[in-house]
Parts: C-alpha cells; structure tokens; sequence
C-alpha cells in the first residue's frame, strides 16, 4: 500500500495529522491494536506505518504530552484507560470513529473506554472467543494476495455463507501438499518451491476458500490448512529475500487462521512474524509479535507453541540489551518445553525439539553478549533430524559466530567453512546474512592465513564480508 508521505518544513518537522487514506486503517498492526483495545498500541502503529516514521517525540507535541509519557503509553502492558484522553487524542489525529471501541460522543468524562465498547464482555452469554471472532476482521482489508491474487476481504466469503461443498478429502490433500513443500523447503531452501507453491494456491486452494459450501467443521480444517500453505509461501519468500511478498503471505495466513478463530495457529504465526522481525534487527516489534503469541499459546495451553513464543521474546529482548527479560523468557522457554507432550502437540509443531529450541537459545545468547553460554547451545543445536539442511547450516553458522567472538579461530574456520559448503546446496538468501555475519565476526583476525582463505571462499561464493 502506498503510504501517505509527510512532507518536512523549515525547523522542528510535525507529524502530518490530515486525513489519512482509509486503507491506512485497515492494516494488520492498526486492527491489531483496535482489537486489544490498547490506544498505545495503536499509537505506536500510527507512527511506524507513516512514511517516513513519526517519531515519539513529533507525536508528543501533537498531543501535548511529553516523549516519556508517549513512550510509556505504547510500551505498557496495561492500556490507558481515561476516556476523554483517548477520545482528544483520536480526534487531534484524526482516527476514524468506526474503528474504535469508543464513542466520540461519550458525555462522561471520568468513563473507562472499555465499559463503553460494543460487545463487552459480560453484556450477555458470549463468550470472549465468539467476541473475538465476531469483531476480528469486520473492517480488514490486508492488501493484495500473493504475488497479484484478489483480496481476501473480496475473495474469501465468512464461514456459513453459500458456496459449492467442500469435503474432507479435498483438505485432506491440501494437507499432503503442505508436508511436501515443507520437506522441500527444509531441506533445499525456499528457492527451490516457491513458484510451484504459488501456482499451486492460485489454481487450488483459492477456488476452495471463494466457492465451497461445507460444514463448520469442514471449513474450519480447510481454512486452518490453507494458513500452513500461505505461511509456507512466506517463509520461503522471506527465504528468498522478497520480504514485502513474505509479510503479505503471512498477513494471509493469519487472516484466515483467524477467520475461523484458529488461535493457536494464529499464535505460531506471531511467533514466525516475531522471529523475521529479529532477523531484521527490529526488536520492538519482534517483542510486540512474540508476546502476543506467548499469550495465546498459554490461553490455548500449548506448551510447545508457549517455548516457541517464549524463545522468539528472549531474542527481541536481547537485541535490545534488557538482560534480565532476556533470560526470564528464556527461563519460561525451557519450563514450557519440559511440559510438551507430544500427542497434545499439532502435527505443525513437530519441527519444535531440543536442537530447534537450542538454535533459538544460542541467537539469543549470543545477541546478549553472552558467547560461552551460546556456544554450548548452538553446539547441542547439531544434533538435529535429517531433512533440515537449511536449518544445518543456519546452527554451523551461529557455532562459527559465536566461537569468533570468543577469538577461537582454530574452530570458527573449519565451523564457517562446512557452513559455507552447507549453503551451496541450499537455496538461501537468507543463508549470505549468517555467513556474512561470521565474516563480520571474524574481521579482527583477518591476518590470519585460514581466515584470510576462508574470506576468499566466501568472495567467491558472492557472501559479503560485512553484514548485510
């Protein structure tokens, strides 16, 4: 979507509050927001998906508030809940009324914003989960589908309407297709599948979710599958470095996971959105997407999903040098995977084991400055199953990272060397970001002879001895 620009005058730039284009609302983070009722959230979202971002300290000004209160506002767990603040400050940016859970015309000041909103809790017999599949994408538009596909708000009806039926046999083998392009993807790297993939959910799976007429139960299976499908597609277009294309895939996953109130694989693909963020050196919202899948895997109680969610929190943390809930996070990872039992775990999470949750240990560690304890994990992350050859190569390199921050060159080499042989099987983009982090690490022993061959190794297989 093309975001309304923000042009800056002379001296102290303002934030651009005319009206913003009405597709600007409908964005995942902005509905995020509205959905947990939390106004900071939705702040932070109003800045960051402005382009250019708006800064905490442009959007103080314009409320009359200070940077620190901004700050504190959309980090804190708890929403604010003074309701003439809430309805000024909607007012002074000119947030739609329609996707609010407040009213503009509130005459009672002292109100709290969520006694005020539709559907509360507590009004009647529904329940919280009817309330959060009721409201969940009533006014979502996320975008266009996979590389030019239509809408899903135009392309994918609500569970119970009309349409042609759909049995199980057909989820059945959507399913299959789904376990292939996983080994596929596991072992030979998102370049390999992808279009196959795509074409595949075009002539397929698209027909099945606009023109069928099944059961609940059907349709609940054949939309929950169709997400593992759309997440597939945007691992592998992140793999491949098409980010945009992967985030939409992802955004579509979630969406349909959520459409027939899927929580628990709405919370795996927080967690996935968590672990890019990372991987692009965004804390903030790796943290946001980590701790939202956290809590709906303990309100699902799966263990599994919660050391996941747990880890992909501990690593945004650790980018952010916050030590202590670092290592809390890290702390409830190890104790939610004590509690996995695998006939309670989804087929989905299988690829959940000690060597996985190792890797994921080590990444955090090692951002924490902490490269002894992150070695003995990225060590324990090799003993892994066969058939993940892309995942081999990602712990070879994290051991090859965090053995050159502890200056072991001897080890780190021949480590960044099988990395690299690793790699050239691998169809990775994101495998040249690993190694060129190894190289990074090892520039202060660039005198070396065997780093000095490995360097020339690596400028030929095109891996930059810097980070990219």
């Amino acid at each position: 979507m093309d975001r309304q620009a923000r042009t800056a005058s002379s001296g102290r730039r303002q934030p651009n509050t005319n009206k913003l284009p009405a597709d600007f609302w409908t964005q995942l983070e902005i509905q995020q927001a509205c959905r947990e009722r939390h106004f900071g959230r939705l702040l932070k979202s109003w800045r960051e998906l402005q382009d250019p971002p708006v800064k905490q300290s442009e959007l103080a000004t314009t409320l009359g508030v200070t940077q620190g209160q901004v700050s504190r506002i959309e980090r804190n767990p708890q929403p604010p809940h003074n309701l003439s603040k809430l309805i000024s400050w909607a007012k002074t940016l000119d947030i739609p009324e329609s996707i609010l859970w407040f009213n503009f015309d509130d005459s009672d000041s002292t109100a709290c914003a969520f006694t005020n909103a539709p559907d509360r809790i507590g009004d009647d017999d529904t329940s919280e989960e009817d309330i959060r599949r009721r409201e969940l994408f009533k006014t979502i538009g996320v975008g266009a589908a996979l590389l030019g596909t239509d809408t899903l708000q135009e392309s994918i009806p609500a569970v119970g309407s009309n349409y042609n039926k759909v049995g199980m046999e057909s989820v059945e083998v959507m399913r299959e297709y789904a376990r292939m392009f996983r080994r596929l993807d596991n072992r030979f790297g998102g370049g390999h599948s992808l279009k196959q993939l795509v074409y595949y959910l075009r002539t397929e799976v698209q027909d099945k979710l606009t023109d069928t007429r099944a059961s609940s139960t059907v349709s609940y299976e054949l939309f929950s599958t169709a997400a593992e499908l759309y997440h597939l597609a945007g691992w592998m277009s992140y793999d491949i470095g098409e980010s945009q294309q992967g985030h939409r895939a992802l955004t579509q996953a979630l969406a349909l996971s959520q459409q027939v109130g899927n929580q628990v694989y709405a919370a795996e693909l927080l967690a996935g959105m968590s672990h890019q963020f990372s991987h692009f050196r965004d804390p903030d919202n790796a943290i946001d997407r980590a701790l939202t899948a956290k809590n709906g895997a303990k309100i699902n109680n799966v263990p599994a999903l919660t050391a996941e969610a747990a880890v992909m929190a501990a690593h945004g943390y650790a980018q952010e040098g916050d030590r202590r809930n670092c290592i809390i996070n890290l702390q409830e990872a190890e104790a939610a995977y004590a509690r996995i039992r695998p006939d309670d775990t989804p087929d989905w999470l299988g690829y959940l084991d000690s060597a996985y949750l190792s890797a994921k240990f080590g990444h955090a560690l090692k951002d924490l400055g902490e490269p002894a304890q992150a070695e003995r994990f990225a060590r324990q992350s090799l003993h892994m199953s066969d058939g993940y050859d892309r995942g081999r190569m990602f712990n070879t390199a994290l051991l090859a990272s965090v053995l050159a921050d502890q200056g072991n060159i001897d080890e780190a080499v021949p480590a960044a060397t099988e990395a690299l042989q690793l790699a050239s099987n691998v169809r990775s983009v994101r495998s040249k970001r690993y190694l060129s982090d190894v190289a990074q690490r090892l520039q202060p022993y660039k005198s070396s002879t065997h780093v000095q061959q490995l360097f020339k190794q690596m400028t030929t297989h095109q891996i930059p001895l810097q980070r990219v």
